[in-house]
């Protein structure tokens, strides 16, 4: 077996046997249809009426028996040359001889089959109808591939899908038990489908020898699916025992087959369902129960079991009472067999959504981008078919109508629904790079940068939390069964905890580890070109800070010493002012407390409004969160306020000025309001005050706004200036990101 194994299976490629089950797929349907048209056909269509015998006439396909036959006649028995009379009833064209209770039940089905071959074996049979007549028909060897009805592709196309979605489950996970057995299950569904997709559809009769070999088959792929599903729930997401309960459920498949086809015990309950279906089932929801309190603390495991036990509940549930149930008291099914089937199919559809969901079997996205293509194919497929059973048109008309409609409806659907439930999903991802690309260039040195890491994961992953922890990881993993994954922090002092992603709606996976492996070495990279850049530009402030402060600031000081006037020394100390404050903005690194600029701010403003004999009201009270400038923000902000403060009182002479902030959320407004004579702001001319004013609030990112005071206000007439800080975060790189 395992030379078999060894030389099978890595030599074909998922594509390789994804043809092959193509292959099978296609054989399988050539088959049935070969099956149910070569079978005696009359030409009419039967239906059971209330009555317990005789079946009425509802379709005819014949110009000749259209002539001697009306969609309201009651046939009530057919014979031949020879041969007995037998009775028509529901028992002629039951769909699902299976709903029977009982084998006696069943062989009397077989028999009056058998019997009713016999007779449209014959060449000529004739129909008695209620009224007495005799009308006599000539049965045809074959039935036309468009005499057959819907429900007989709808099934050959379920059962494709069916198969289909276990044989893709298996072929990119063929090492794991449980993608073995959805492989299993859905050959066994496809089996049974196509089976009763023959018998249940026939016109009236099909060849007894031949329906035993299909009603067998039927049995077998039936029960092979049913304890396949079974089975997995013992195997998924572990296995719950050491117990080989997987060699014991398959040879419980061949006894319950052998017993059904044998005929050797009778259930009480219902012969053909309760094992294969009704016990399989309550014992899948004991299985599914069992898994649910062995991974209680495993969020990963419960989100599987949780999907697969709502799929099982919703499918096994409808099947069971729609469909099995009402024939344990001897009742019709509440709806027809092809639907039964599509309600059972729609356990393995739940497969599908599970896998795009909770990535069940560690199958991800990508698996999705062979579905699509594959419904497109089915979808033509289907129109195709439906166009040419209803309005019978010629096959070359119908497949182009059939495409035209694919790609003008479905293609839009399909396109929407990838972008608004999987491209969605990616979409954050592909902002990653370009986001942190942009904080590379935007932060002012490599410990902004490297402050920056969290925010980015809290825009792209949108977790219920991210923490930091002082203590180094070497390595990116994933923790708490995929609800969080731990990464170094960018200072490799630190590491990250990143706990819920999408608020707790997504589960983290190797691809986002991968992914964040990458991002860790491209953000490594920027941080080194950021090093050896701030080396450099550090390099050449400092020879600009010697050269400021050994020559420009000793000569200034010079010149304070051996000034001639007060007015001159008065000139030379605000120039050595104005050389300290630009070497002062030549440091990156010298962060200042907002509050600690306002402190200054007022101690300066208060010493000019009190030399010029001008009342300064400063309310500013306690800020409700620590802001900070850099130095280039404090500078610029030092001299608008300087400048606001000179044109005030030379200008419009005040007799009072007041200073207040206005701090809305993570807006921050400083404001500045006197009672002097200043003319309506919108006259004024732009000269080299206003326009090095504007310059500088540009330049940090922050707006100034003149106007004039509105009555009612505490201080009469006036301007107000308000100067706009731009967004302010809570961190040493503060007011914006790009200062």
């Amino acid at each position: 077996m395992n030379e078999i194994k060894a030389r099978i299976l890595p030599k074909l490629t998922p594509l390789k046997w994804l043809y092959l089950a193509s292959l099978v797929y296609i054989y399988c349907v050539f088959i049935s249809i070969w099956f149910i048209t070569h079978q005696p056909y009359l030409g009419i269509n039967l239906d059971e009426i209330d009555q317990k015998e005789g079946l009425k006439v509802s379709a005819i396909y014949s110009k000749h028996l259209q002539q001697v036959l009306s969609n309201s006649d009651l046939v009530v028995a057919i014979t031949a040359e020879g041969y007995k009379s037998p009775k028509l009833s529901a028992l002629s064209i039951m769909e699902e001889p299976d709903n029977f209770k009982t084998y006696i039940q069943y062989n009397q089905f077989v028999n009056h089959q058998k019997e009713l071959y016999d007779i449209l074996s014959q060449p000529v049979v004739s129909l008695i109808l209620s009224d007495d007549r005799h009308v006599s028909i000539t049965p045809q060897k074959t039935r036309p591939i468009s005499h057959l009805p819907f429900p007989f592709w709808a099934l050959l196309i379920f059962s494709g899908i069916g198969f289909y979605i276990g044989i893709w489950i298996w072929v990119f996970r063929r090492g794991q038990i449980e993608a073995r057995l959805i492989a299993i299950g859905g050959l066994g569904f496809m089996v049974g489908a196509c089976c009763l997709a023959i018998y249940s559809n026939r016109e009236l009769v099909i060849n007894p020898a031949q329906y035993a070999v299909i009603s067998s088959l039927n049995h077998l792929g039936n029960i092979l699916f049913s304890y396949s599903s079974l089975i997995l729930l013992f195997y998924y997401p572990s296995k719950i025992t050491n117990f080989p309960f997987a060699i014991i459920g398959y040879l419980a498949v061949i006894v319950v087959w052998l017993n059904e086809t044998l005929q050797w015990i009778e259930i009480p309950f219902h012969t053909f369902y309760f094992l294969p279906y009704i016990a399989s089932s309550v014992l899948g929801f004991v299985f599914g129960y069992w898994q649910w309190l062995k991974h209680k603390n495993n969020p990963v495991a419960k989100a599987s079991i949780r999907w697969f036990l709502l799929t099982l509940t919703l499918c096994i549930s409808c099947a069971l009472t729609l469909y099995f149930i009402p024939t344990l008291f001897n009742e019709s099914p509440l709806l027809p067999v092809w639907l039964a089937q599509f309600i059972i199919l729609c356990l393995y559809i739940g497969l599908v959504l599970g896998v795009i969901r909770y990535r069940l079997f560690e199958i991800d996205r990508w698996w999705f981008n062979y579905w699509t293509w594959f419904f497109s194919a089915c979808i033509i497929i289907v129109i195709d078919l439906f166009l040419i059973y209803l309005f019978s048109i010629n096959p070359l008309n119908s497949l182009s109508v059939a495409t035209l409609i694919t790609i003008w409806c479905y293609l839009p659907f399909r396109h929407w629904f990838w972008d608004n439930s999987i491209a969605s999903n990616n979409s954050r991802i592909e902002e990653f790079f370009p986001l942190l690309t942009q904080a590379h260039i935007s932060s002012p040195s490599s410990l902004h940068f490297e402050d920056s890491w969290p925010d980015i994961l809290q825009k792209i992953y949108k977790p219920l939390s991210i923490k930091l922890v002082a203590q180094p990881v070497e390595s990116v993993s994933i923790t708490d069964h995929g609800l969080s994954i731990i990464l170094p922090a960018l200072n490799n002092e630190q590491h990250i905890i990143v706990s819920g992603m999408e608020k707790g709606g997504r589960l983290f996976s190797m691809h986002d580890v991968h992914f964040i492996e990458s991002a860790l070495d491209y953000a490594h990279n920027c941080i080194s070109w950021k090093a050896h850049r701030e080396q450099g530009a550090n390099q050449e402030r400092e020879r600009i800070t010697r050269d400021l402060h050994d020559d420009v600031g000793a000569i200034l000081l010079t010149l304070i010493h051996k000034a001639e006037s007060e007015e001159n020394s008065i000139l030379a100390k605000n120039a050595l002012n104005g050389v300290r404050d630009t070497i002062y903005s030549l440091s990156e690194n010298n962060y200042t407390p907002l509050t600690t600029a306002l402190v200054n701010w007022r101690e300066e403003i208060k010493q000019r409004t009190d030399a010029a004999k001008v009342h300064l009201l400063w309310n500013v009270g306690a800020l409700d969160n620590p802001y900070y400038l850099s130095p280039r923000q404090r500078i610029n902000l030092d001299r608008i306020i300087r400048e606001s403060i000179t044109n005030i009182l030379k200008h419009a002479l005040p007799q009072t000025i007041n200073f207040y902030i206005d701090e809305a959320g993570n807006k921050v407004e400083l404001i500045i309001v006197d009672d002097g004579n200043s003319s309506d702001s919108s006259t004024w001319k732009a000269n080299a005050g206003l326009y090095n004013l504007s310059t500088r609030a540009k330049e940090i990112g922050a707006t100034l706004n003149w106007s004039a005071l509105e009555s009612g206000c505490t201080i009469k007439g006036g301007t107000k200036l308000t100067i706009t800080l731009p967004k302010i975060e809570n961190k040493p790189y503060a007011l914006s990101s790009n200062c």
